[in-house]
């Protein structure tokens, strides 16, 4: 997979959604829980708005990523595609992808609002622990890494996409992992070099 020359402006972006959206939850938890918390008072109405704040934060973002990786591609190489088709099969990717990426997401922060709410009461925590831990949750360290992760698996995709056309011309193709060693997830460091199935597939999620 080739370095993604537009990763960092992407990765920039989805961070500051994804903040956004979870500073809104964050308040929304608190309001919430109120002053007695309790877990049951996380509503279906509550979650949905989480999931929804997720969703929107993602799924746009993922595409447009996506899209801008392929037309890096299309540049280097000098080789023209169909645009059109390329378009509503990113489209159609992140709704499904981001779709899979909101349930794991709210699975994990209702797993962590959980037993930070069982902690509170365990641990004879004050309501200020309570809601410093739970800032934690919705933190910009999360968003980050988040964001970092799923700009690359956007652009994994991108390079399957890119390479399903040349291969409808006609064209052979081998992927190579290439990891940007500034700044890049832990996860992604040892595939630099490696051939598409030493050690990885689409993407290192």
């Amino acid at each position: 997979m080739a370095d993604f020359a537009q990763r960092d402006r992407f990765e920039a972006l989805l961070a500051r959604r994804l903040g956004k959206a979870q500073r809104e939850l964050y308040q929304a938890t608190l309001d919430e829980l109120g002053s007695e918390p309790g877990f049951h008072k996380l509503t279906p109405e509550f979650w949905q708005k989480m999931s929804d704040g997720y969703g929107g934060a993602v799924q746009k973002t993922l595409e447009s990523a996506l899209v801008e990786y392929i037309k890096q591609r299309v540049e280097e190489s000098g080789i023209g595609i169909d645009f059109a088709q390329v378009n509503e099969r990113a489209a159609q990717w992140a709704r499904e992808y981001s779709a899979q990426l909101v349930t794991r997401i709210d699975d994990r922060t209702r797993e962590a609002l959980r037993q930070q709410i069982e902690g509170y009461y365990r641990d004879g925590r004050t309501l200020k622990d309570l809601k410093e831990s739970i800032a934690q949750t919705f933190g910009p360290v999360r968003a980050a890494n988040i964001a970092m992760t799923e700009t690359t698996v956007a652009a994994a995709h991108g390079e399957d996409m890119f390479e399903d056309e040349l291969r409808a011309l006609g064209l052979k193709t081998t992927q190579f992992w290439h990891t940007n060693q500034d700044g890049c997830a832990a996860i992604c460091q040892p595939l630099d070099g490696k051939e598409r199935g030493d050690g990885w597939e689409v993407g290192p999620v």
